[in-house]
């Protein structure tokens, strides 16, 4: 009968399998060795044992709930506090597993509305609804029903006062009417614009922030891939698996940090969707990683966590130096990190609810008291001039609203599954050059010369640029063709131009 023994010391538990068959005690240490298991491998005197993931799933559900692991524990360690309390618990606590995406695949989401528009474009082309404001609609509906009664009640009552000289069509009220004189309203609607202007800027600001911050993400990304694959030397077949793993938590943090922003955790149908740009590029990331992704209660900083462990373990490897460790930490670990708070800061901390309510209230203080004053001057127009007014107000408080977290699934919102699909774009695409085949003909430039005097290359003449230049002139845009394309007379006759050999 094979035994497995367990030993101590105060750096960390270790575990020793005497019998490749047997696991029964390695899901109870919180070790390297257990962590190399979560990841599909036994760790044996002999070598490394593979073993399938419902194996390892059951193995796990084993130990979570057999009560002897304690005692074992208990049994073979002369430490008590800590150590005895590293157990299989711990590990299913932070290991994803098969029902870490059961938990969450009930999760529903926004249906995305958000909407692309040129500002060269005609200001009618947006579809109707896209000047409806999102919020506030309903607050627009009770104020034209208020409109209609207030013109309704000037016109059959003397709630305004009985005019002298009395104009169905146009004067409603007397001369005694005591919203008549508009100078106190002006100067009320003067102070409570600016405090509207001043509400639109902030919410601007934070939209524009938000913006910046994820561009900022992504030139880092594209910065990390690039320094990676230039400066960490990877000959086997391993360390290539290493570094596109490491890679790919790259797109796993952007598409994590989305989610921690939206309240959402179903990273897995980000990840592995098809059909999407991330879900058919992304390679290089088991469904072992992802569930330990989401395991975690702080998806991006353990996105994070896998990048850093990584270049760490290749400057001690020696395949990074100190310094570029220091580089990469400084220009790249910082700067997300530091773009993850900014993020969480524009999410968790709206305009003050206090400043929110008084500007709500006194707008519609002042949107009551308007068609007050103007059923005076107006009449029947007044119910079109009033709602007019009503939609624009309300409409840049609604606007001020819906920008203020930017990360939603508002129309003005910003498209953050287009910043994820764009990471995973730059970076597979680093990625792909440095781990061709053809490298040598990309960045060498011996091969590259070879290559060019080997080969046939036409170069535009003048007079194909002073036509496609025309094309631009008269179709705003540039038209490409084939010079020598055959059976197009109209084309101008021009002579093709060879490199010399």
């Amino acid at each position: 009968m094979s035994s497995t023994k367990i030993s101590f010391n105060e750096e960390e538990p270790q575990v020793r399998t005497m019998s490749p068959q047997r696991y029964d005690t390695s899901s109870c240490i919180d070790s390297d060795d257990d962590m190399s298991a979560a990841g599909g491998y036994a760790a044996t005197d002999n070598s490394k044992e593979m073993i399938s993931l419902e194996n390892f799933k059951g193995i796990l559900h084993k130990h979570a709930m057999d009560s002897s692991c304690h005692d074992q524990l208990g049994s073979n360690t002369n430490h008590t506090g800590t150590t005895s309390k590293r157990i299989s618990s711990k590990i299913l606590s932070l290991v994803g597993n098969p029902s870490t995406f059961k938990r969450t695949a009930g999760e529903r989401r926004e249906k995305r509305k958000q909407m692309t528009y040129e500002p060269t474009h005609r200001w009618w082309e947006p579809p109707i609804w896209a000047w409806l404001p999102q919020c506030n609609r309903e607050i627009l509906v009770i104020l034209f029903v208020y409109n209609v009664f207030v013109t309704t009640m000037a016109r059959y009552s003397k709630m305004c006062g009985d005019p002298e000289h009395h104009d169905p069509g146009h004067i409603f009220c007397s001369d005694e009417w005591i919203l008549m004189e508009d100078k106190a309203l002006v100067g009320f609607a003067v102070g409570m614009f600016l405090l509207l202007a001043f509400r639109a800027n902030q919410a601007y600001d934070r939209w524009w922030e938000g913006r910046k911050v994820w561009g900022r993400t992504r030139e880092v990304c594209r910065d990390f891939s690039r320094l990676v694959c230039n400066h960490v030397d990877c000959h086997t077949a391993s360390d290539k698996a290493d570094r596109r793993r490491a890679i790919n938590f790259l797109t796993a943090f952007a598409c994590a940090l989305k989610l921690h922003l939206r309240d959402e955790r179903h990273i897995v149908l980000d990840l592995t969707l098809q059909g999407t740009t991330v879900g058919d590029r992304l390679k290089g990331l088991s469904l072992q990683d992802i569930a330990n992704i989401q395991q975690a209660d702080h998806m991006p900083n353990f996105c994070m966590d896998i990048i850093s462990d990584y270049l760490a373990k290749q400057t001690k490897a020696g395949k990074l130096s100190d310094y570029q460790l220091g580089t990469l930490n400084e220009t790249v670990m910082a700067v997300l990190s530091d773009k993850l708070g900014s993020c969480e800061r524009i999410r968790n901390t709206p305009i003050p609810l206090s400043y929110v309510l008084q500007l709500r209230f006194f707008l519609i203080l002042w949107l009551a008291l308007y068609p007050l004053h103007v059923v005076a001057f107006y009449g029947w127009y007044t119910i079109l001039l009033a709602s007019l007014v009503s939609y624009a107000v309300l409409g840049i408080e609604s606007m001020a609203s819906e920008i203020e977290n930017p990360f939603g699934y508002d129309r003005n919102d910003l498209d953050l599954d287009k910043f994820c699909q764009g990471i995973c774009k730059d970076t597979q695409d680093i990625l792909d050059r440095h781990e061709s085949q053809d490298r040598h003909l990309l960045f060498d430039r011996k091969h590259i010369d070879l290559l060019n005097k080997s080969q046939q290359f036409h170069a535009p003449t003048a007079a194909e640029a002073a036509y496609m230049q025309g094309e631009t002139n008269n179709r705003g845009g540039v038209q490409v063709f084939d010079a020598d394309a055959p059976g197009d007379d109209s084309l101008p006759s021009s002579t093709s131009t060879t490199n010399s050999k």
